[in-house]
């Protein structure tokens, strides 16, 4: 009887790592065989009812265990809409770690409200065209930006939304008129603007997207993104730089954010092989500091910065400051 429970169980877990989402049981012996592997701690129980092998759960990072619930809801209850930091992970943008926490999901006035409250928010979400997104039934990428943009930080809504331009998901115009039409009076549509003020889909990655967003908060000068510099040592070949201001004198000063610990990629990615990060992080290094010593043969004045120093306000206001990186001006 006990081989058969953990063979069940087995069966159960594998098929759905296959599937990246979580196991549960549609019986009652099913529902048992699980909880059983994880009180023998072969299992893990990820939220209520649902399971994942306890090797597999390890490795998950914030962004894919979240995903994994995602999927899950979604096969056991199709009718759902995600929405929210819950859609723009299905549709694969920047959402921070910090967002991830929560299941959200959109609901009709007059629909119940009450679904997994421990885990599960619930928005009032009126007149939207849903979409169907690798299976996943989601509001669409408009209302999905916009309900961000006023949820969360300029910081955080800002790698949203410029990961949506990035992939050419969206229009700056389509979103401008959408927000235009659909944010009077809503709470947070302030932060929503400000955001459509400084979007730029040129940003390769949230963690530029968040530097760019603190150095606005500070004053400083809107740098221009993504800027080809010639290499002086590769004759014909070129460096894009994260971040370059052009000064008065005519001089300029570059920003490089290190790549090995920039913000994590779309939420589409399932790989979790620690040892590929680590290898990939060791060469991005590697590569990111031969690329340095020949923009320092430009004459440029390079400034590198982690993603922590990047958010330390402090550090990164007398960082660009000595860098003699100019105030902004605005209109």
């Amino acid at each position: 009887m006990a081989d058969r429970a953990k063979t069940i169980a087995k069966t159960l877990l594998a098929d759905a790592e296959k599937e990246n989402r979580y196991a549960y049981g549609s019986t009652r012996r099913e529902r048992r065989a699980l909880a059983n592997e994880a009180k023998r701690g072969r299992a893990t129980e990820a939220c209520s009812g649902l399971y994942c092998s306890s090797e597999k759960y390890k490795r998950l990072s914030k962004r894919l265990r979240a995903m994994f619930l995602i999927r899950t809801m979604a096969r056991v209850h199709p009718e759902w809409t995600f929405s929210g930091f819950s859609a723009a992970l299905v549709y694969g943008l920047q959402v921070s770690n910090t967002l991830v926490d929560r299941v959200h999901l959109a609901v009709s006035a007059h629909e119940s409200k009450r679904k997994m409250t421990n885990v599960v928010s619930c928005h009032v979400v009126e007149g939207d065209e849903t979409r169907i997104v690798d299976g996943i039934r989601v509001t669409s990428l408009a209302r999905t930006l916009l309900d961000c943009m006023c949820q969360t930080t300029f910081r955080l809504g800002l790698a949203i939304v410029d990961s949506a331009l990035h992939w050419e998901l969206i229009e700056e115009s389509v979103l401008r008129g959408y927000v235009e039409k659909n944010g009077y009076r809503r709470r947070g549509i302030r932060n929503a603007y400000r955001i459509l003020e400084f979007m730029d889909g040129r940003s390769e990655n949230g963690g530029e997207s968040i530097a760019r967003a603190v150095m606005i908060e500070l004053g400083f000068a809107v740098p221009e993104l993504q800027v080809e510099i010639p290499d002086p040592v590769s004759e014909g070949a070129a460096k894009r730089v994260d971040f370059y201001w052009r000064l008065p004198d005519g001089s300029a000063v570059v920003g490089e954010l290190d790549g090995a610990i920039k913000y994590k990629g779309s939420s589409k990615t399932t790989t979790d092989n620690a040892e590929e990060t680590i290898r990939a992080a060791i060469e991005t290094l590697t590569a990111e500091r031969l690329r340095e010593s020949h923009l320092n043969l430009t004459g440029l004045k390079v400034v590198r910065f982690s993603f922590k120093q990047a958010t330390d306000e402090e550090y990164l206001e007398q960082l660009l400051e000595c860098a003699g990186v100019p105030r902004r001006v605005d209109e």
